[in-house]
């Protein structure tokens, strides 16, 4: 229990922000709130966790449902915890249609709303018929998550657990309007990403203006350049994480090191073809998985310093693949 002076609902502060090295040379901010404040915010979450899921269950796109999961070393997780991991479902999505709406939403974190949390869990109309009714969880919610920064009404932290929750919630209510509005075949939600196929191009267009208008009605915006329709059939994953992960590297030394630069050249080619996906964090990922011979550690340490230079965002996966290598001696 959190002592009574921790509840002073009238307490404000500006929270911590930690910039972190995102693909190539773009960086992500995190936001560290005041953890007064925060644990306020989770003991109401855990307090109405009851009718939080009961909203969350209401949209049947999601795989990115919040899961209690302390054994994972943080509170939550999404049901499927590796967006790599949506392969087969993205294959029974697109099995027997004809069409498919790609799209995510704009700077989705930073831009929601927190007035608009209350509309996703009582309806709009209710919510706004009762801004000032703190019986109402979405208006705690929101009383917690502006505290936290500073009265600020736009934006919630990115990185805390309870900003899943509250994401999920929101698009949970987005994803039931556009369910019965829209001739979706089949489709899935991975947090703000969305992929939902069709019987007919004519249909996506239709579901895209509706998931337009639908957003727009929680003050949230689809991102323009991650917006496509597209005629089905379609690969279900880039080319460079089939070429990378399929890529042979061979057990004896001088085989291995010739495999070692192949992979990590083609790992660079698709890196400046492909400026936006984490390519060279997932080839990384696939050395740290392979059992180096002592004679090309060297080799592997210099590939990594490659790596790092070309993109920062790669240094902690990197660092795991040294470690990896001083406890192998």
């Amino acid at each position: 229990m959190l002592p009574p002076a921790f509840k002073d609902q009238s307490t404000k502060a500006q929270p911590l922000r930690h910039s972190l090295a995102r693909t190539g040379f773009l960086r992500r901010i995190l936001t560290l709130p005041n953890p007064i404040l925060y644990a306020n915010l989770c003991s109401e979450i855990v307090a109405g966790w009851a009718d939080i899921q009961a909203v969350i269950a209401k949209g049947s796109l999601s795989r990115s449902k919040p899961q209690f999961n302390p054994k994972a070393g943080r509170s939550v997780l999404p049901l499927v915890p590796i967006q790599s991991d949506l392969m087969p479902i993205r294959a029974e999505v697109r099995a027997g249609a004809r069409a498919l709406l790609r799209t995510d939403l704009s700077r989705f974190y930073g831009s929601i709303y927190t007035h608009s949390i209350p509309w996703a869990l009582h309806t709009k109309p209710v919510a706004k018929a009762r801004r000032h009714d703190d019986s109402l969880l979405g208006n705690r919610l929101d009383l917690w998550l502006r505290n936290a920064q500073d009265s600020q009404t736009v934006g919630i932290a990115i990185g805390p657990d309870a900003s899943l929750v509250i994401a999920e919630s929101l698009l949970a209510a987005v994803d039931e309007r556009l369910q019965k509005e829209a001739k979706i075949l089949r489709g899935l939600r991975y947090v703000d990403d969305y992929e939902l196929a069709f019987d007919s191009r004519s249909a996506a267009e239709e579901a895209l203006s509706m998931l337009e208008q639908i957003l727009g009605e929680f003050e949230l915006e689809l991102n323009p350049r991650k917006t496509m329709l597209q005629d089905l059939p379609l690969p279900h994953e880039p080319q460079w994480v089939s070429t990378l992960r399929s890529m042979p590297v061979r057990d004896t030394p001088a085989a291995q090191a010739n495999d070692l630069v192949h992979l990590s050249d083609r790992a660079f080619e698709f890196a400046r073809e492909d400026t936006t996906s984490p390519v060279l964090r997932y080839a990384v990922g696939r050395l740290k998985s392979i059992d180096i011979k002592q004679e090309n550690r060297t080799l592997l340490q210099h590939l990594l310093l490659q790596y790092v230079v070309a993109a920062p965002g790669t240094l902690a996966t990197t660092l795991g693949v040294l470690i990896k290598g001083m406890h192998d001696g």
